[in-house]
């Protein structure tokens, strides 16, 4: 997965510099990734249960603390917790990559394109639902969409659509600055 962001994110920086006429089939990819690994990550996140003891499980015969726990999840091992549960996310690693290479599929054949709002800023959602990346305040990425500018009237509508599929938040570098996002919260804005 770290490979997906740190793709996506030398990508992201080179568009902010210098955006590109068209995206290459390789960018495309790296998009749909990344929108795919925001996606999952996201649905897992909010998942009720976040650890789970299977059946049968004899629990520990020695207490490991809560760094060597660390170093073998970052090195891919499983190990089991002193209460005998196991931390969801280990299993969600492979959901998620699964979710990212079926939302992947689904976006095979699609484009993106680069929008620039005339005036006001774009906001973030904790979950993207609207193929809309961004990148920056002042720039994103679109499903669909031809690479150009866009009205105040549309990022409110953009805005408004990314407000109402978050779940708990959207944060920008300024919310006054981002026309659709303040109205009638349904939950706590963050300025950024």
């Amino acid at each position: 997965m770290k490979k997906i962001e740190d793709l996506f994110q030398a990508l992201a920086e080179a568009i902010i510099l210098d955006p590109p006429a068209k995206f290459t089939v390789e960018q495309v990819e790296a998009i749909n990734e990344y929108f795919g690994l925001w996606r999952a990550r996201a649905e897992q996140r909010h998942l009720p249960m976040q650890r789970v003891r299977p059946r049968g499980s004899p629990g520990t015969t020695r207490e490991l603390s809560a760094d060597t726990l660390e170093l073998f999840e970052k090195n891919g091992i499983m190990a089991i917790a002193p209460d005998g549960t196991y931390p969801l996310r280990e299993f969600n690693g492979h959901a998620i990559l699964l979710a990212i290479t079926q939302l992947s599929e689904q976006l095979e054949g699609r484009r993106w394109g680069i929008i620039r709002p005339l005036e006001g800023e774009f906001c973030v959602p904790d979950v993207p639902m609207h193929g809309v990346i961004p990148i920056s305040p002042k720039l994103a990425l679109a499903l669909d969409a031809d690479s150009g500018f866009i009205t105040r009237d549309d990022l409110a509508r953009i805005n408004s659509l990314m407000r109402q599929s978050a779940r708990e938040y959207v944060f920008g570098r300024a919310l006054k600055a981002c026309p659709g996002a303040m109205r009638a919260p349904l939950f706590n804005c963050v300025d950024g």
